[in-house]
């Protein structure tokens, strides 16, 4: 059996914050420790983030809203 497959992966990107925020794109996204989750809030239109099944999702009353970004 010689099928096999090899691909780089960019562990780095793939596991990085979010750099930029999903509504208006702004840079200062700044993380805040809540326990066993890390949400992202922006400083510039006041929204929040977090990461749920590896994508970005709008947090609103510290419930995760799934949001296609």
């Amino acid at each position: 059996m010689e099928a096999s497959h090899c691909a780089e992966l960019d562990f780095g990107t793939a596991f990085a914050s979010p750099s930029a925020c999903p509504d208006c794109g702004s840079p200062r996204l700044t993380a805040h420790d809540a326990g066993d989750k890390t949400y992202f809030i922006c400083e510039d239109c006041h929204t929040t983030w977090g990461i749920d099944m590896g994508r970005i999702v709008r947090v609103t009353t510290r419930r995760a809203v799934p949001e296609p970004r």
